[in-house]
């Protein structure tokens, strides 16, 4: 790299991050909120479809989504690609810029939300009647089973090693143009796949998809980085392919698992439900990566480490992998908490008892895992802090 280069490097960028990480938690909000009353909408639509192809809209909806994902994509790969960003074009926009187009999108969403749609006008629920709604929503037995199979199967299910994209980096030599492309090609998998499913696939046993998923994709997953690891493949457009192709079974999980929130709303709580049950998955996502992080500092498997390729590195770097596949195949067990089709949802609801002790159990888990995800998030925020176990480090 020349002096004129180094000229736009910002060395303390890793410790100077916290303001950057503050102001996006703002912005999440905004888009929490959006996205949960965009979701009751979605779950109210679905609702009136024939149970036979029930599923549909909800793809429609996620295929969609999934496929508008494409241009930011696009934008981030080509135009952000020079060697400030560790690629090789001579040319690339400032993050502003991408911040700006942004903006767009933003503005033509609230333009169709104040002036495209149409919903009747509802009575407002006082707030007391409201919580006391809630709490006995969760009480019953489908919506507290539930939340412990989403937050359970993510927890495990959404650990991955730490070591990913290290070993793609410094080990398989992935250029960012190609991973850029290969992004595309994953999201393109993916939004085929979806079609796939709600066209031809709604009514499958969502216990065994989910289940035949996993271990496929822990069996593609560890065989990609295992030829990498001990030197047998290092291609970059091998690794590309083999990772493009997981869109399949992560589509499936991701599908099978969303269909039953739609059999559990009722007329009036729909945003509720939706969202009660998709924090219970987002906030495992986040606690993956503590965990994941929690294991890995026990290996010795440092940037330094990886640099110097050896057997004992691979080794190191092998176990994290092992550890990996095996939290994942650990999160089919937990599966019998899952209903196997959208008429076992509405016997459970049916039959299901009430528990206060186990809605109570569902609150703590959620306010416990909440307070713990934002402590290590905050403590790897700050250098003095983040060499701690708990913040992913190996320890000060």
């Amino acid at each position: 790299m020349t002096a004129e280069d180094l000229k736009h490097i910002n060395a303390d960028a890793p410790s100077s991050g916290g303001f950057f990480i503050v102001m996006s938690m703002f912005a999440s909000l905004g888009y929490v909120l959006a996205d949960v009353a965009a979701d009751a909408m979605v779950v109210q639509y679905a609702q009136r479809e024939p149970a036979a192809i029930r599923g549909r809209v909800q793809t429609a909806i996620y295929l969609t989504r999934d496929s508008c994902s494409m241009i930011p994509m696009l934008i981030v790969g080509f135009c952000m690609n020079d060697f400030k960003y560790g690629g090789t074009f001579s040319w690339s926009i400032s993050p502003n810029i991408v911040y700006g187009f942004l903006v767009v999108p933003c503005v033509l969403a609230a333009y169709s939300a104040f002036a495209l749609m149409v919903e009747e006008r509802v009575e407002r629920v006082p707030l007391r009647d409201y919580l006391g709604s809630a709490w006995m929503l969760l009480q019953q037995r489908v919506v507290w089973q539930i939340c412990a199979f989403k937050f359970i199967n993510t927890l495990f299910w959404g650990y991955n090693s730490t070591l990913m994209d290290p070993v793609s980096s410094l080990w398989v030599h992935v250029q960012p143009i190609v991973n850029t492309s290969f992004q595309i090609v994953y999201q393109l998998v993916r939004v085929v796949s979806m079609f796939a499913i709600g066209r031809y696939a709604l009514n499958w046993d969502w216990r065994a998809t989910i289940a035949w998923c996993t271990v496929l994709l822990v069996v593609m997953d560890t065989a990609l980085y295992y030829v990498a690891v001990w030197d047998i493949v290092r291609d970059q457009y091998f690794q590309s392919i083999i990772s493009s192709l997981e869109a399949v079974p992560t589509a499936c999980i991701f599908l099978f698992g969303g269909y039953l929130l739609v059999e559990i709303a009722e007329v009036g709580n729909e945003g509720l439900v939706f969202a009660l049950l998709t924090t219970c998955s987002n906030l495992a996502t986040p606690l993956s990566t503590v965990l994941a992080k929690t294991v890995d500092s026990f290996f010795m498997a440092r940037l330094s480490d990886i640099q110097r390729d050896d057997n004992a590195v691979r080794w190191e770097v092998s176990y994290s992998f092992i550890a990996a596949a095996s939290f994942k195949l650990f999160s089919l067990v937990f599966l019998v908490l899952m209903p196997r089709q959208k008429a076992y949802v509405h016997v459970l609801k049916r039959t299901g008892s009430l528990s206060t002790p186990a809605a109570a159990i569902v609150l703590i888990v959620f306010v416990a895992g909440y307070v713990y995800n934002l402590t290590t998030n905050i403590l790897s925020i700050y250098p003095s802090t983040s060499c701690l176990r708990i913040a992913g480090g190996k320890g000060c």
